[in-house]
C-alpha cells in the first residue's frame, strides 16, 4: 500500500512539473568561435532554463543539452559542447 501511494505521489509531482513548463522566446542567436550555440533570452531569477536539442530535423526525441539557473534581465544560455556535424 505504501509503495502504491509513493509511486502515485511521484507521478503527481512529475505531471505538475510538466504543466508549468513554458517555451521562452529567443531574442538573439549566435555561434561562438568553437561552435557552441548561444541563445539570448529574457530571464527571471526564480526560474531555471532547460535547453534541448533535436539531432535530426524530423526527429521527435529531444535531448537536454544544458540546465541554467535564471538571472533577472537578459541572459545567455548555451550548449556545453560544439554543434553536431550535419552528417550526423
Amino acid at each position: 500500500m505504501k509503495r502504491t501511494t509513493y509511486l502515485l505521489l511521484i507521478a503527481m509531482i512529475w505531471s505538475v512539473n510538466l504543466c508549468f513548463s513554458q517555451n521562452t522566446p529567443i531574442l538573439n542567436y549566435s555561434v561562438n568561435s568553437i561552435g557552441q550555440v548561444q541563445l539570448e533570452i529574457e530571464g527571471s531569477s526564480d526560474k531555471y532554463y532547460i535547453l534541448t536539442a533535436r539531432h535530426a530535423p524530423n526527429q521527435d526525441y529531444e535531448s537536454v543539452t544544458s540546465i541554467t539557473m535564471g538571472v533577472d534581465g537578459l541572459m545567455t544560455i548555451s550548449e556545453p559542447l560544439n554543434a553536431y556535424p550535419l552528417e550526423n
